[in-house]
């Protein structure tokens, strides 16, 4: 009854609030009967354009193969390699998988070597089975997070496919091919190839691989905005930018006992956010470069012209 009666009062509100009509006012009754058979008016006649809607033209983000051969040519053109993508530092990422797997694989040593190869006598005979599947699970998960933490790409370079040639100028044809990688020619064809520097899941030296544009494929674009940003916009942006961080040294400055603080506590983020990346994988878009899988950084990694360069070298 109290809903029936509340929902009663809210369609009726409008009408007890609306204007009410004269009462001296009439409507003559031959004027609403030529009213009601008058025949409606005929539509207007179509256009014989199509009707476009300039809100959902939308304009595509990449380029062509044409915009993405000449960027390598214009890279190839430039004395050095051009750094197209560096990550940023994955260190807590790589302590907390490296603590879980170490933590994982001694439970599971532990356990296999006290309850499986020296079991206790006065045991149940089911308990070293039970035992036996546990200590297969923590090493899953073990293994789980320190693969998490592997094949994560630290640098991306595009070398001028010519600058490889030089030291072979004057040999025998087979010597340049042993330079260049699987599938260039020459560098007309391919001006650059990618240089891909990964992290090892040890602390080591890391592994460099030497591919052709073609030869990377990504799942999605890096530079995927909401709205594609105008020159203005963008200059508005860097504007801004510095605005803030001119502000952020002031306060700095004039707060100088708790800027310790709350340094800190950016450190102690950025360290949970680590942590969290070692179990979900947050962050982290899938590469193949040559029949490797590898994993690249979006979220924190800085990239040439916010990866639009990327995009148009590589498939997408």
């Amino acid at each position: 009854q109290p809903f029936l009666s509340r929902r009663l009062f809210s369609s009726l509100s409008p009408l007890r609030y609306a204007a009410k009509p004269s009462r001296t006012t009439t409507i003559p009754s031959n004027l609403t009967r030529s009213a009601v058979s008058k025949p409606p008016p005929p539509p207007p006649p179509k256009s014989p354009l199509p009707s476009t809607n300039p809100a959902t033209t939308t304009s595509p983000v990449g380029g062509t193969a044409g915009s993405s051969y000449a960027l390598a040519t214009h890279l190839a053109q430039r004395p050095q390699p051009t750094v197209l993508y560096e990550a940023a530092s994955h260190l807590w990422m790589k302590l907390s998988a490296w603590s879980a797997a170490t933590m994982f694989y001694c439970y599971a040593g532990i356990n296999y070597y006290f309850t499986l190869l020296n079991p206790p006598p006065d045991l149940a005979f089911w308990v070293p089975h039970a035992f036996a599947f546990i200590c297969v699970a923590t090493a899953g998960f073990g293994s789980y997070f320190l693969f998490n933490a592997r094949n994560i790409v630290k640098l991306i370079r595009a070398v001028p496919t010519a600058s490889l040639l030089k030291p072979t100028a004057g040999k025998a044809a087979a010597a340049a091919a042993d330079v260049l990688p699987l599938g260039v020619t020459s560098a007309k064809a391919t001006p650059i190839v990618l240089e891909i520097t990964c992290e090892r899941i040890l602390p080591g030296t890391p592994k460099k691989l030497l591919v052709a544009p073609e030869q990377v494929r990504i799942p999605g674009r890096i530079y995927t905005p909401f709205i594609a940003p105008t020159p203005a916009m963008e200059r508005a942006a860097a504007r801004q930018k510095k605005v803030q961080a001119k502000a952020d040294w002031e306060y700095d400055k004039n707060h100088l006992m708790t800027t310790p603080i709350r340094h800190a506590s950016k450190g102690f983020k950025a360290a949970w956010y680590g942590v969290r990346r070692a179990i979900t994988k947050e962050g982290f878009m899938r590469m193949e470069a040559g029949g490797d899988k590898l994993k690249l950084d979006v979220s924190t990694g800085w990239a040439l012209d916010d990866g639009r360069a990327i995009d148009r070298l590589v498939k997408v």
